[in-house]
């Protein structure tokens, strides 16, 4: 149809005047007009392809806004999982890295290819304090077989403070809290497993010894307590050998002025432990004591003596109660209530001391010093020097009484 034309013929007759002798003859004249319908087809052509390309275009920005909110969607997706589910390391290229989750901190970590797969056997852990389980892994060899031999396994727990691990995979339960456990093999994957260490509603410290102060150690509370607790922990001492040898003791006196003057309970003990009208001491001395006694028989890189003074004793129950530790802690006789009595003069402070030379001291009579060892719902059980044996006393009168004495605790560690 390229070349075909439309060709129109129009005829119009001439006539000649009779006058004339030439014969008159009639000549058709012939007008051509030619005209090409390329044109046509062409910009119908134009208009079709213009509105494709238009109907192209808005596919194309469509198909692009889909894609980008389905790549979003997908990442979400992939974020809540790694929230929630302990991250497994599949070491399919030559590196790959992978962030640790859930709890703390996020470590970014390359380990090698090998096609290799390990897994813990539960999402999540849950164990006591003070009690034990074992944490189990899966594993899948190279020739994607499970459950096969599983290669040399390292375990690591991320927080020794909240649980222990040993490398049968037994773990420990050591303080109230969240950490992770983490498994490593030795060809170089990994995978961590969240672990919840709760806190028992009621535990006893088993087989404390118990030391009655009686009508030999007056007024000696502080030793009799700490001597429990060495005894408790191996140490062949007695109160007397404690008393005599390692308790740093004061006396009182009277100065120019005639006022009484003497140091500090955070320096010595004040009197005898002996006499019926002594006064005591606070952690400082118990903890001076104790460190030399530690340094006399070379036990200081085994042992510690830990000052907890100001901390609660839900903190006490859930990182030492818990853990077979008992604390010499300080309320009062019998849960009564502090009642100041006497002052003096500062004199001799020591420089741990929260006083210093020249101060005025008042003292809160009704102190003691007793041996904490469990708790339940209601009660926290004591070994009181003052008692013949193990005492509950009730929770709210206890936590008052150690408030209102200053919140003194101390504990022994074992350090290695």
């Amino acid at each position: 149809m390229e070349n075909e034309k439309i060709v129109t013929t129009t005829t119009e007759t001439v006539e000649v005047s009779q006058e004339v002798t030439p014969p008159v003859v009639q000549i058709p004249v012939v007008r051509s007009e030619t005209v090409t319908i390329n044109s046509v087809y062409e910009e119908k052509e134009t208009d079709i392809k213009e509105t494709i390309h238009i109907f192209i275009r808005k596919k194309a920005v469509l198909f692009g806004v889909i894609l980008f909110v389905s790549v979003v969607a997908v990442i979400s997706l992939l974020s809540m999982l790694q929230s929630v589910v302990p991250v497994t390391v599949v070491a399919d290229t030559d590196s790959i890295v992978r962030t640790v989750s859930p709890t703390e901190t996020a470590t970014q970590i390359s380990v090698p290819s090998t096609k290799e797969t390990l897994r813990f056997k539960k999402e999540v852990y849950k164990v006591e304090c003070g009690k034990k389980i074992t944490v189990e892994c899966q594993y899948t060899a190279k020739n994607g077989q499970k459950n096969s031999a599983l290669p040399k396994l390292t375990y690591v727990s991320e927080n020794p403070n909240i649980a222990v691990v040993d490398q049968k995979g037994n773990v420990t339960g050591k303080g109230y809290g969240m950490t992770n456990i983490k498994v490593i093999t030795d060809t170089g994957i990994f995978t961590t497993v969240p672990l919840n260490v709760t806190l028992p509603k009621s535990y006893k410290i088993k087989y404390v010894p118990y030391i009655y102060q009686g009508e030999k150690y007056l007024s000696g509370c502080e030793s009799v307590s700490t001597v429990m607790l060495l005894q408790y922990m191996g140490f062949k001492i007695t109160v007397e050998d404690f008393i005599d040898h390692y308790l740093p003791q004061g006396e009182f006196t009277f100065n120019k002025k005639g006022e009484m003057c003497a140091v500090d309970p955070y320096t010595a003990f004040l009197g005898s432990p002996y006499d019926e009208g002594s006064l005591g001491c606070y952690p400082n001395v118990i903890k001076k004591a104790v460190d030399k006694y530690f340094k006399e028989k070379k036990k200081t890189e085994n042992y510690r003596v830990v000052d907890l003074t100001g901390v609660s004793l839900k903190h006490l129950t859930q990182n030492y109660i818990v853990n077979n530790q008992p604390v010499v802690i300080w309320a009062t006789m019998f849960m009564a209530n502090p009642v100041v009595t006497e002052q003096w003069i500062v004199e001799g402070a020591d420089k741990d001391s929260p006083y210093k030379d020249g101060d005025t001291f008042e003292w809160k009579a009704n102190e003691h010093c007793m041996l904490l060892v469990g708790y339940d719902e209601d009660y926290y059980y004591l070994h009181d020097p003052l008692s013949d044996k193990e005492t509950a006393y009730d929770k709210t009168t206890f936590e008052d009484r150690f408030a209102k004495m200053g919140r003194f605790a101390l504990v022994i560690e074992k350090i290695s």
